[in-house]
């Protein structure tokens, strides 16, 4: 089985958007299943690796496009590598399964308890998660979406403060009166520093991981 990771945006521009690439590849191989190979593109001519929503959407024909060139070179799946995955809303279903990491994990944790919580970096995150859930289908299960006050440039030169706010908003959201069984990330760059796992660690409950999630789905929907 061949799952392909999709970075909608141009990596190649900058050799450290290159060197990211390539180390996000070989953290999604080490948690891959038995005989899963990982294979990663990017998209020439696309958006800069800025990490702003709105690059999301100016990537989506792109995107499209290199799914298509994805399956001709006969991988199984795509794995998006943006939380969002809006290509998922083109008109015309792709050929082979794509998974977008936000969708999959809150639909997994909507499975697990009877609400959850995102943890994101930015305040100005917050809406565009609320409209994801509600277009995953499962606003009714999202009980609250907290930002750690931390955009990803920050989060790049410190990683241990952008884990240290997010733990500590992750404390406040369990001290509710009423709180959240499940917790998800709501960056998937978090993803791919151990964050969801050492939070699970420390706070006693489930903190989902959407790229490491994102991957057992399309491995899911492939077979």
């Amino acid at each position: 089985m061949k799952i392909c990771y999709l970075f909608p945006a141009d990596m190649r521009r900058s050799a450290a958007g290159e060197a990211e690439l390539e180390r996000r590849g070989s953290v999604l191989q080490s948690w891959a299943g038995s005989g899963v190979l990982v294979g990663c593109l990017d998209l020439p001519g696309g958006p800069p690796f800025r990490g702003a929503y709105h690059e999301e959407y100016l990537a989506v024909a792109g995107t499209l496009e290199r799914v298509r060139e994805a399956a001709a070179q006969g991988y199984d799946a795509v794995v998006l590598g943006s939380l969002a995955g809006s290509v998922l809303e083109a008109e015309e279903p792709p050929a082979i399964p794509v998974v977008g990491p936000g969708e999959a994990a809150m639909l997994v944790a909507a499975m697990m308890g009877r609400g959850f919580s995102l943890l994101t970096l930015a305040e100005e995150a917050v809406p565009h998660l609320r409209h994801l859930a509600a277009a995953a289908g499962v606003a009714q299960k999202l009980w609250s979406v907290r930002a750690a006050g931390l955009g990803p440039a920050e989060l790049a030169r410190n990683p241990q403060e952008g884990e240290r706010r997010l733990e500590a908003v992750a404390r406040e959201v369990l001290s509710e009166p009423v709180s959240p069984d499940v917790l998800v990330l709501g960056c998937l760059s978090l993803g791919f520093l151990g964050v969801a796992e050492s939070l699970s660690r420390a706070l006693g409950v489930p903190v989902l991981n959407p790229a490491r999630i994102s991957l057992k789905m399309a491995e899911l929907l492939a077979g």
